[in-house]
């Protein structure tokens, strides 16, 4: 199975849409953190970076993804910043898109499984991670 396909929506495809490919809205490079940090420290690294979501990596492989939302629903329960680990709010085992899927795609997948940022791997290995603002930007310029 390819890493884009969404198995639990079988009414979700990737590349068959037309529109831009993600290679043309893919925009940064995969900023990593380790899972043993802190979310004081992810939403360090997020702010430092200006983006929205950190790879979680093993290797070369996303085994999750942890976003200013996840970290977020994390301080209203009361976690502690300084105690918490990104390993106990990550995502894992996050959709992926390739550099062959297009935008439209992108943007189904998103809304399917109710995500905002998706990992692009070229090769099993990631490369970036596109938000829904890329998408939405990319999508809006296809119709202009």
């Amino acid at each position: 199975m390819r890493p884009s396909e969404v198995p639990d929506d079988p009414g979700v495809t990737t590349s068959t849409h037309a529109g831009p490919p993600i290679r043309d809205v893919l925009q940064s490079a995969v900023v990593s953190i380790d899972r043993t940090m802190t979310l004081r420290g992810a939403a360090i690294a997020m702010r430092r970076e200006g983006i929205g979501a950190l790879a979680v990596m093993d290797a070369d492989e996303v085994q999750g993804i942890v976003t200013e939302r996840d970290i977020v629903e994390a301080l209203a329960r009361g976690e502690d910043p300084d105690e918490t680990r990104v390993v106990d709010v990550e995502s894992v085992g996050p959709r992926f898109l390739t550099l062959a899927d297009s935008v439209p795609a992108a943007a189904q997948i998103m809304l399917a499984v109710g995500c905002r940022h998706l990992p692009v791997v070229d090769d099993g290995v990631a490369i970036g991670i596109v938000s829904i603002r890329d998408v939405v930007r990319a999508l809006l310029a296809q119709g202009s």
